[in-house]
């Protein structure tokens, strides 16, 4: 999943098992608050999600 933050840099996500989660290597877990956010979202759509360093803002560009 391709998003672009607030500060418009552009990110890319990968949402797998808690169990083979590694955020340093942006792969996220379908349980964390940025994946359960993620899920089920479209191209095009904003998303807000509270993380553990505060408020982050989101658009999801694409989803592979």
């Amino acid at each position: 999943m391709e998003v672009k933050d607030a500060r418009g840099q552009n990110l890319t996500f990968v949402i797998i098992g808690s169990n083979e989660a590694d955020p340093l290597k942006n792969k996220i877990s379908n349980e964390s608050p940025l994946g359960k956010t993620f899920l089920m979202r479209l191209p095009g759509e904003e998303v807000e999600v509270i993380t553990p360093r505060g408020m982050a803002k989101y658009k999801i560009l694409k989803i592979k």
